[in-house]
């Protein structure tokens, strides 16, 4: 049972960095132009 939990907490723990590098990745990408029309916007 507490190797389910580990397990599931570690496949938890990597989704949430797969997708935190996926938007930096996605930002990085897009470029400048777009980050900058956005913080005007917020």
């Amino acid at each position: 049972m507490a190797e389910f939990i580990i397990n599931l907490i570690a496949d938890v723990i990597t989704d949430i960095w797969t997708l935190q590098c996926l938007a930096r990745w996605r930002r990085k990408r897009e470029g400048p132009r777009r980050t900058a029309s956005e913080q005007r916007s917020n």
